[in-house]
């Protein structure tokens, strides 16, 4: 999603960039996928390297596409989310605060925010992580920021935490599962029946995330999980 495309702008710039920023990570993922392939590991590989430095180039070119949109108002999501993923990877701090201070200030949406605290968490800052993340969820319409931080502390196993962040009370079927695996852990299997219930069918459709499935958990039963964590 993009903001003020009504405004004029250098946007044919703008959209040169951010092509170039995605060519960049799509090259990356292929230079990862090689790397990874039975081949590679019978012969020597320089791939953490290759791989560091090509994260580095897609920062580069997102931070640029980046504030190539902002000097015209514009607030690129699928840039924010791209800019979390790099900058996170590689550990660089002082170029996420700052992008995102930017881009913050433009678009303080729960979105941005969200993009913020999966960067930050990469990155290893936990404690601003989980300010971001706060933030994302005080102002999310569409439950995703809510989800995330529910998985992200059920990642640390702050089960407490967690069930006060997923509401009771929600129409999306994906937070009733988080719920099921709070309460389960926390002993309450009755109370996670009942949230897994709403999940199950939905689960046909969207499954859960492998690591959440709770070893010779029979009140999971029914519920699809995917194949890899």
């Amino acid at each position: 999603m993009a903001r003020g495309l009504n405004r004029p702008c250098r946007y044919g710039e703008y959209e040169a960039t951010r092509r170039t920023a995605a060519l960049c990570l799509l090259f990356l993922t292929w230079t990862l996928i090689i790397a990874c392939s039975p081949q590679a590991a019978t012969r020597p590989s320089s791939s953490e390297t290759t791989s560091t430095a090509s994260l580095q180039e897609a920062a580069d070119e997102a931070i640029q596409a980046a504030r190539l949109g902002l000097r015209n108002g514009i607030v690129d999501y699928t840039l924010t989310a791209r800019l979390a993923e790099t900058l996170g990877k590689t550990g660089d701090r002082d170029r996420l605060h700052q992008i995102f201070k930017e881009l913050l200030a433009t678009d303080s949406s729960s979105t941005v925010y969200l993009d913020y605290a999966i960067g930050l968490s990469l990155a290893g800052e936990e404690a601003e992580a989980e300010n971001a993340f706060r933030q994302a969820a005080r102002s999310d319409s569409n439950g995703e920021a809510t989800a995330q931080y529910g998985e992200w502390l059920l990642d640390r196993n702050r089960d407490e935490d967690a069930l006060k962040v997923l509401p009771e009370e929600t129409p999306i079927y994906y937070i009733s599962f988080l719920r099921g695996v709070v309460l389960e852990r926390l002993g309450r299997a009755t109370d996670a029946q009942e949230e897994y219930t709403r999940f199950r069918e939905y689960s046909r459709t969207f499954p859960a995330p492998a690591r959440f499935r709770i070893a010779g958990s029979t009140a999971q039963s029914g519920i699809l999980f995917e194949q890899k964590p």
